[in-house]
């Protein structure tokens, strides 16, 4: 990726990143890395997710959900320090969760469901606070253990009720 300055404004250089709506094909050459927002949400996209996006570090939102997107999340994903949401949900994306996901220490929202993930939930910060929810119809993914307080106090709840009206 080379960074170029024009008008005024940094862009990233991109190969590979092209568009076709109603017909016409779009090539991007260059994305602006003050991005915040990609919101792609059921497009019919297809291919992989350019590891270009990585470079984006002023995103706060990624939702590619709703697509065709195959191959594995790509690991440069994890350079999106700020990103507080990420929807990659009903695609194809195949392989492990990459461990860079962990440097994710804003993230809110992750959406991982309906893919072709596969083995154990990498270890650490943000990642580790989501509930099974987040990677639900994913049939060789070895899931998460960590349970909310709401469902620890839905567990004893009964117990509870069952010691105020004694």
């Amino acid at each position: 990726m080379i960074n170029a300055m024009a008008n005024g404004m940094w862009y990233y250089d991109v190969q590979g990143l092209s568009f076709v709506a109603k017909g016409l094909g779009m090539e991007f050459e260059s994305l602006l890395p003050s991005w915040m927002v990609i919101d792609f949400l059921n497009n019919k996209f297809l291919g992989e997710i350019p590891k270009a996006l990585g470079e984006l570090h002023s995103l706060i939102v990624l939702n590619l959900s709703h697509n065709s997107l195959t191959g594995p999340i790509p690991s440069s994903l994890g350079d999106l320090l700020e990103l507080e949401s990420l929807d990659l949900s009903s695609n194809m994306f195949q392989g492990r969760i990459p461990m860079e996901l962990t440097n994710l220490g804003f993230l809110v929202v992750l959406n991982l469901s309906q893919n072709n993930i596969t083995g154990p939930l990498p270890q650490g910060k943000q990642i580790n606070t989501f509930t099974n929810d987040s990677y639900i119809g994913n049939l060789g993914f070895a899931g998460c253990h960590y349970q909310t307080d709401e469902i620890m106090i839905r567990k004893f709840q009964p117990n509870l009720m069952e010691m105020t009206m004694n």
